[in-house]
């Protein structure tokens, strides 16, 4: 054992013996978790897990009851690289139980695809019972009861959940992640009238933090990632890795001069935990020089499918191309849709908010998708010279839909993908009319389901 290693361990010895000798054990291990170095504080948040939670100190990291989700004492923030230095240490000590959940979570995804809520029901059932109750499978659940048996049996999850006397915390989110996924409530209302009660409400920094992003699914700002981290050091271990992941994700996504706090912990936690995110948050932190892609082109006469691991070079990947028949039928309904100019200025004329002078029309091409967000519209002309000279557009989300429903069963479902056109993936790439180009394309994707012979 080395020097440094000696003294580390000296240094861990005396904080646990502090810890054990006071009356006022939760002061004292605040204080530690300010003071300590970072080497030190990782042991720290190992060893914590291990005694405190029987203590009521911190909240249980695979809690078998509800009321276990409620730590007595939430841990305040100690700032944002202390705070990850504290989520990747505890994160790596349950990296066997994190690995078993996603197994679990893509089995669920899956299942769910496959259109199996019974199945997924069941999946649930098992996530609770090998790693403990957490909010991000409660809320799952609370939605699946609604749209698998309808608003009574969904009720009646939550009575069962309230006569467990089960702690405030956990049934306040079990209340409103119901009302959340009742058929009257819109996403629009439901957010108007959280941000409503947020402002008359008392609470910790931490806790609004935490309340953004369980029941609004917003992270905190430029500079106050660390709130929302310190409120996850109190959660489940899946609550704790999915908001970490969460948080970096956003982080790296809007370049934020705060990302470069997640870069050591993502690295740590790709090397003992299998997942995917991991290596795309390493690839765009730049430290990951390959990464699997795939690219998806539709056209009015086929579509190219392609998957491939490319090769980072000089921002651009290399595509292995496939090929995907589009329909004779949703073809012909496209075509249709294409030459229906009444319906498409009635589109225009229905849309109740700011939307731009012209009219909707309808363009039928190849377009890419890939794994990072392009805001470059040099990086886009490269990508049509070396991919499809004809190329419409780019995008994230498309080949997960296509390749999904290719990997189907007999009867496989039709597909197509359609999208409204918000931006040019130059630097003035926003959200202007982000909501007009969904208006529109749900619109016409109805009106092509219509038009199928």
């Amino acid at each position: 054992m080395s020097q440094k290693q000696i003294k580390r361990n000296v240094r861990l010895s005396r904080a646990k013996n502090r810890v054990r000798g006071a009356v006022d054990k939760f002061g004292v291990f605040s204080e530690l978790r300010h003071e300590l170095d970072l080497s030190s504080l990782q042991l720290l948040a190992k060893w914590s897990y291990a005694w405190l939670p029987s203590l009521g100190i911190l909240g249980k990291l695979t809690p078998k009851r509800l009321s276990d989700l409620n730590a007595v004492n939430p841990l305040r923030s100690i700032g944002l690289r202390r705070d990850v230095e504290w989520i990747t240490a505890t994160v790596k000590r349950e990296a066997q139980n994190i690995n078993q959940y996603l197994q679990l979570k893509a089995s669920l995804e899956a299942s769910l695809l496959g259109g199996s809520l019974d199945l997924s029901v069941q999946i649930l059932g098992q996530m609770d019972e090998a790693l403990g109750f957490s909010l991000h499978v409660l809320s799952t659940r609370i939605a699946l009861e609604q749209v698998s048996k309808g608003l009574e049996a969904q009720k009646e999850l939550i009575s069962e959940l309230r006569s467990k006397n089960i702690a405030p915390m956990p049934l306040f989110y079990c209340f409103w992640f119901s009302v959340r996924a009742e058929d009257g409530s819109t996403a629009e209302h439901f957010s108007r009238d959280i941000r409503r009660r947020l402002q008359t409400w008392e609470l910790d920094p931490e806790v609004r933090a935490q309340l953004h992003y369980y029941l609004l699914n917003e992270y905190p700002p430029v500079g106050d990632e660390n709130l929302l981290l310190a409120s996850g050091t109190s959660g489940s271990i899946v609550d704790t890795y999915e908001m970490f992941i969460g948080a970096a994700t956003i982080a790296v996504s809007e370049q934020r001069s705060t990302s470069h706090h997640f870069h050591e912990g993502i690295a740590q936690l790709a090397e003992a935990i299998d997942d995917a995110r991991l290596n795309k948050l390493l690839f765009l932190f730049g430290k990951c020089r390959t990464l699997e892609i795939s690219h998806l082109g539709i056209s009015n006469r086929e579509a190219l499918l392609s998957g491939n691991t490319g090769d980072e070079k000089s921002d651009l990947f290399e595509p292995a191309p496939y090929q995907h028949t589009l329909s004779s039928s949703l073809r012909g309904a496209i075509e249709r849709l294409a030459e229906d100019q009444d319906f498409l200025e009635s589109i225009w004329k229905a849309f109740p908010a700011k939307k731009p002078m012209g009219r909707p029309s309808v363009h039928v091409g190849p377009f890419a998708s890939g794994a990072a967000v392009v805001a470059n519209k040099a990086l886009f002309a490269t990508i049509q010279a070396q991919q499809h000279r004809k190329l419409l557009g780019l995008d994230m989300e498309a080949y997960g839909v296509v390749s999904a429903a290719r990997e189907l069963p007999f009867p496989q479902p039709d597909c197509f993908v359609l999208k409204g056109v918000s931006d040019f993936a130059d630097i003035d790439k926003g959200d202007k009319i982000r909501h007009y180009a969904a208006y529109v394309s749900a619109r016409a994707i109805t009106a092509i389901c219509e038009r199928l012979e």
